[in-house]
């Protein structure tokens, strides 16, 4: 995002792990679960940035789509529906490998949440400047997102494992997500589902989104579906409650896309203050 815009949003408003060079991915055959879920592609568009675009995260009410970018180390602004920057913001020092961001409202002014995925750093805030709070994901965090109760989500690459936390790093909670391919994870997305917390994640060459529901105490399988389109490598993906759509950032050949998807489950999806996940606190 513009680096004035941002600040107006928030003030007031690889490799040493990293398959990026994956073959590449087909759609690929769902896993049973207990629920049917498709997908179903809405827009598409390729984007440069700084050469290397990984996290992503929605700002609604402001109808903004954030995407980090750890060649440039910078946070962008853009058109969702075009991918046109609206401006950028740098990451600290302290992050050289930026991935996961989380968009957050708050009564006293919006706060962008970072993480770096080559290496176990701090999660970095931004709320006018930085500050920073230990990462309790340990090995390679990955993609982030925010639920209902202001608890960060975080994929763990490596381990395929999922993480829950609250915002100075504490009251976690972890759980194996056995049910993905045994290779690394990167994308994590949370939605409302049946009252619930939803889950997506995904992985750099997983073919599938695999989607979780969270009841407050444990988190059960729903089940997954087939990435929208065949892809070299595949990123972060994000919800926005004010679309109902998901965004996805992904690879094919040397071309960086952005998706707009929705998907569409046996029980459907519902909104059930969701806004209150990233306006409500």
């Amino acid at each position: 995002m513009k680096a004035v815009c941002l600040l107006l949003l928030c003030c007031g408003f690889l490799f040493a792990a990293d398959p990026d060079a994956g073959s590449s991915v087909a759609p690929g055959v769902p896993s049973p679960g207990r629920a049917d879920i498709t997908i179903t592609q809405v827009n598409t568009y390729t984007v440069t940035l700084g050469g290397n675009p990984r996290g992503c995260d929605f700002a609604d009410t402001y109808n903004a789509l954030l995407v980090t970018d750890y060649t440039s180390d910078l946070i962008y602004q853009l058109n969702p529906d075009n991918g046109t920057v609206g401006g950028s913001l740098p990451c600290p020092a302290g992050v050289p490998d930026v991935l996961g961001v989380v968009f957050q409202q708050t009564p006293g002014g919006n706060i962008v949440y970072i993480n770096n995925w080559n290496a176990v750093t701090d999660i970095f805030r931004y709320d006018g400047s930085w500050t920073s709070f230990a990462n309790p994901v340990t090995g390679e965090p990955r993609g982030m997102d925010m639920d209902d109760d202001g608890m960060i989500w975080c994929s763990e690459a490596a381990s395929r494992q999922l993480y829950r936390f609250n915002t100075s790093g504490g009251n976690v909670s972890s759980w194996n997500l056995t049910q993905l391919p045994a290779s690394y994870s990167c994308a994590c997305a949370v939605f409302p589902y049946n009252g619930n917390v939803g889950i997506l994640v995904g992985g750099y060459t997983y073919g599938n989104f695999y989607f979780y529901e969270y009841n407050g105490s444990s988190l059960s399988y729903l089940g997954s579906a087939p990435e929208p389109a065949s892809v070299t490598s595949s990123y972060d993906v994000c919800y926005s409650a004010d679309r109902d759509t998901f965004f996805w950032v992904s690879k094919t050949g040397s071309a960086f896309s952005i998706t707009e998807f929705e998907v569409e489950f046996d029980v459907a999806l519902t909104r059930d203050s969701w806004a209150g996940i990233k306006a409500s606190f």
